[in-house]
């Protein structure tokens, strides 16, 4: 692991890796008794195409421009033909560098390949593995990973054992998947044809019982037939109408629908699926080819092509989208101290309404940022898609609806992001976040969501769910571990280069409070313990002794609670009222809504339980315990009439503390 130097202590600056990769490959072209094979891999396509054009600019300053023949570009947007000319180029010796995506991580065999560089952490353990696999096969071979200033990097920087003792990653599916599924369960019918198609029956068997339905969508549309032969009703492809080489190239990405020909005049440049093609290709964006550079004119939707033309320029580009969530239902909830943190099903309308344009220069300090909108909308450019999601929601007594609470949100956001790949096998680039604040101040909406960057979800934020108290604790090493010293945080833990806010309005301080609240860690839990033993006596006091001050104070009643018995989120309140009843609990949570026969036990238990405490000269008629008429939504209320005795509920809830709270967590229970 290679962390590029300081440039600045105070505001955490570091080289960019980009540069460290190039002075490292320029070496392996220049090493004096013979070329060092090498191969790059970088995250993005874009990052790949930076590092081709600035190995060329630096040989250029070194006057040895002529090596760059010896430097090959690959992406996944190259045509087939282009692809297997480079690989056949780099088996022949007549390129020794060469610079690509993933794609090359899989499926190569070239022998002699000696050092692996690699343009951040890939994102997953296996991808080290498999991309430092590919040197070393006939010799010695040296791998360098060179970390961005990014948070989950530079926690690696401060944490090398914990990189190196690490073991590649479970990984999340989601086999229900309706969106793969459809397309799973066609490409099983096409292949299946020579040998006569699917079973009804067989489909049950394979698949899961959702199959049912995506095979009837399959044959309302006409893409899938159904024929008899000698075994019985088969399914089979309709190859009269559908064109199985084109319908089902899209199924490694569900959000594709098709793959876009990017075209200069009447030539073929590259290729582009429809999933990344309004995120890469917009009108105005830079595209590169090796050598050559490319602007994007205009994308015919209805002939799936990308209109180009050469173009020579000092900038690269790249789009901002922006998201707007609907929740659509909830499936699975737990407790995170005093937040919700809920797993469901959401939809995501994304939109692309901008790009930026960067003039690179030796740092992102010296690098110029133009944001450019477009003037009307595009339709073509906004997508809906349905997912898998996990928010958090925090209370009212969290949430403070102002600028110091959003920067906490925004970093929160930040950080989960940057750690949620150290425990879920996923790149960055697979799931998304945003957060919703609630400027009405009654804190029933201040959500973050972490959401699958998929059509229907394919396991990764069900994962998060599984792993979300471990990420949280990550997101506490991470921002205590820091060693910067300004409230807004740095690259190396919350400042992230893709935020589209700019890492603006982040508040480190305010995010660390939330996170140690969520994880009740010990030093947060102890403070707590001595708060409660500290003024409960005080509140007891002021409540028993002097009824009218209490009212006049107004004294919430979930605070007392929760001073009392330790449970930190009780959602009651204590009121007074004057006529037949002189003490009114109200429960601002419908807990015995649920279940009358469980209700009915319960308010028997808390009687039996009060009596065995109360003055025994005082006879059980002159109390009472009850409900009063609610539906769901209504306020339950329990009625505690002891003659008029305030002392007694004092000396009550003094005597019976292990057994209310016993009471507490039976009410919670059956709600």
């Amino acid at each position: 692991l290679w962390n590029p130097p300081l440039k600045d202590p105070r505001t955490g600056e570091r080289e960019e890796p980009l540069t460290n990769i190039v002075d490292l490959i320029t070496e392996a072209i220049m090493e004096r008794d013979r070329v060092l094979k090498t191969i790059v891999f970088g995250r993005s396509r874009r990052s790949v195409k930076l590092a081709y054009r600035l190995t060329g600019l630096r040989l250029e300053e070194r006057k040895r421009r002529d090596l760059m023949k010896l430097v090959r570009e690959y992406t996944a947007t190259l045509l087939p033909e282009r692809r297997e000319e480079i690989l056949s180029d780099l088996i022949g010796n007549k390129a020794c560098i060469i610079i690509g995506t993933n794609a090359l991580e899989l499926g190569i065999d070239v022998p002699e390949m000696s050092c692996y560089l690699s343009i951040g952490y890939p994102g997953r353990m296996t991808s080290v593995y498999q991309q430092f696999g590919r040197v070393g096969r006939s010799g010695e071979g040296v791998g360098i990973i060179v970390l961005y200033n990014q948070p989950l990097e530079q926690y690696f920087a401060r944490n090398p054992k914990e990189f190196f003792d690490r073991k590649p990653e479970e990984v999340a599916i989601n086999p229900a998947n309706l969106e793969l599924l459809r397309m799973h369960l066609a490409c099983c019918i096409y292949e299946l044809d020579r040998y006569g198609g699917l079973k009804d029956e067989d489909i049950r068997r394979i698949f899961c019982l959702e199959a049912e339905n995506c095979k009837n969508q399959l044959a309302e549309k006409g893409k899938i037939l159904e024929e008899r032969g000698i075994q019985g009703a088969c399914w089979r492809f309709n190859y009269e109408d559908y064109d199985p080489s084109k319908e089902y190239l899209s199924i490694r990405n569900p959000l594709s629908s098709n793959n876009f020909t990017i075209k200069c005049g009447e030539r073929k440049v590259g290729v582009i699926d429809s999933a990344t093609v309004i995120r890469d290709l917009h009108p105005k964006a830079i595209g590169t080819d090796n050598d050559r550079q490319y602007e994007v004119l205009g994308i015919d939707f209805d002939r799936y092509e990308v209109h180009v033309h050469e173009v020579d320029v000092d900038y690269y580009t790249f789009s901002v989208p922006e998201d707007s969530i609907s929740i659509i239902r909830r499936e699975k909830e737990m407790r995170m101290g005093n937040a919700t943190l809920t797993f469901g099903k959401i939809k995501v309308k994304r939109r692309v309404q901008k790009y930026c344009k960067v003039i690179p220069g030796k740092d992102r300090e010296e690098s110029r940022w133009e944001e450019i909108p477009w003037s009307t909308p595009i339709p073509e450019y906004i997508s809906t898609f349905t997912t898998d999601a996990i928010w958090l929601t925090l209370p009212s007594m969290l949430a403070e609806a102002d600028y110091i609470f959003e920067g906490g949100l925004h970093a929160i956001e930040h950080a989960i992001l940057a750690m949620t790949p150290k425990w879920v096998s996923c790149d960055p680039n697979d799931i998304s976040e945003t957060y919703q604040l609630n400027h009405h101040g009654n804190g029933i909406n201040h959500r973050i969501f972490i959401y699958d960057n998929y059509p229907g979800g394919v396991g990764l934020t069900k994962a998060c769910y599984k792993n979300f108290r471990n990420i949280i604790k990550d997101c506490i090493k991470l921002l205590e571990t820091c060693s910067c010293k300004s409230i807004t945080g740095c690259p190396s833990c919350i400042q992230l280069s893709k935020c589209p806010k700019r890492n603006e309005k982040l508040n480190k301080e305010k995010a660390l409070e939330i996170l140690r609240k969520l994880i009740n860690d010990a030093d947060y839990e102890k403070q707590r313990i001595k708060l409660r033993l500290a003024r409960a006596p005080e509140l007891i006091e002021a409540i028993t002794k002097n009824v009218h001050e209490a009212i006049k104070e107004k004294i919430p009643y979930n605070l007392f609670l929760r001073l009392i018995t330790g449970e930190e989120d009780a959602r009651c309140e204590l009121s007074w009222k004057y006529g037949y009843s002189p003490v009114i609990v109200e429960d601002k949570y419908p807990l015995f809504s649920i279940n009358e026969k469980k209700k009915d036990e319960l308010l028997k238990k808390i009687s039996d339980l009060i009596f065995q405490h109360l003055d025994p000269k005082i006879p059980r008629e002159s109390w009472k315990i009850s409900e009063a008429p609610i539906c769901e939504d209504e306020i339950s209320k329990l009625l505690f009439n002891q003659g008029g005795s305030y002392v007694t509920l004092h000396s009550l809830l003094r005597k019976i503390t292990p057994e209310w709270k016993e009471i507490v967590r039976q009410i919670r229970r059956f709600a």
